[in-house]
């Protein structure tokens, strides 16, 4: 139910005047059931990037460890270092008849001609390493990073998504739809960095004279494109921060579209007027 004790605050009462034959109001609202289960599913794929991110660097460990506790040792001497300004930091080192490119910690530092012990595959002479830096392959540790950081940011930002979803569509399951006319009311902001667009504001106006000014809320089913929108036909369902608009048609394509959307202020008379 309405935590905020009763549907009046946001929506006024149903009449005829809702129904409209160009929309199943009913599968629109399963459809909010969907968009949150599909939300749900992409938790699930952040998840799993961020494990395959976590895994790549485990693995990477894994095999410097090894290499480190099964290889063979010998005494290698640097001939050359690459300065820290030139990008890679590494460090070139011969031992035996072979060189090797090192990539070593940045807190590390190498003076040509030092002796260190390198430690190697001797069935797969790629594999070298020193016993204090592990070489492992850059690329793949950037990899590793980047996937764990993506997928964690992902997660989080698709977990309140879904979450959202899953709000919407109860209230709206509970509220239905009422009749409005909207507009998509553009927002501009200026900052140190230049001119910023945020979520456009929606200003709604009920039937019956009242209105309610609603914010959009970031998502694929996003307002920016709809901001050209002025005195729209829409339906409106839901409550406080779980409210949404639905449109006959979308920005791009015929059919029902779905703005997410939180209310900034409860409704009021003429409260959605520009």
């Amino acid at each position: 139910m309405d935590p905020f004790g009763g549907f009046e605050s946001w929506l006024p009462p149903p009449t005829r005047h809702d129904h409209d034959r160009r929309i199943d109001f009913p599968a629109e609202t399963r459809r909010l059931r969907r968009v949150a289960r599909r939300a749900a599913a992409l938790v699930l794929v952040w998840v799993a990037l961020a494990g395959a991110g976590a895994a790549d660097l485990v693995l990477l460990d894994r095999a410097a460890d090894d290499l480190l506790a099964t290889g063979t040792r010998t005494t290698g001497e640097v001939v050359s270092v690459q300065p820290a300004n030139r990008g890679r930091l590494t460090f070139e080192v011969r031992y035996g008849s072979r060189t090797a490119e090192i990539v070593r910690d940045p807190k590390d530092s190498y003076l040509v001609g030092e002796h260190v012990t390198v430690v190697f595959d001797p069935a797969d002479p790629d594999r070298v390493r020193t016993t204090e830096e592990a070489n492992e392959d850059e690329f793949f540790v950037n990899l590793g990073y980047v996937l764990a950081v993506a997928g964690a940011f992902g997660t989080a930002v698709a977990a309140v998504a879904a979450l959202g979803w899953r709000g919407r569509a109860r209230a709206v399951a509970a509220t239905g739809w009422r009749n409005a006319t909207v507009d998509i009311v553009p927002v501009f902001t200026t900052t140190r960095g230049g001119l910023r667009r945020p979520q456009p504001e929606i200003h709604v106006r009920y039937r019956e004279g009242t209105g309610i000014r609603l914010r959009a809320v970031p998502s694929t089913h996003g307002a920016k494109a709809l901001a050209i929108f002025t005195d729209r036909l829409a339906w409106v369902g839901g409550w406080g921060r779980h409210m949404v608009v639905l449109f006959p048609n979308g920005p791009s394509r015929p059919g029902p579209y779905v703005v997410p959307a939180v209310a900034t202020a409860k409704r009021t008379e003429g409260g959605g007027r520009r």
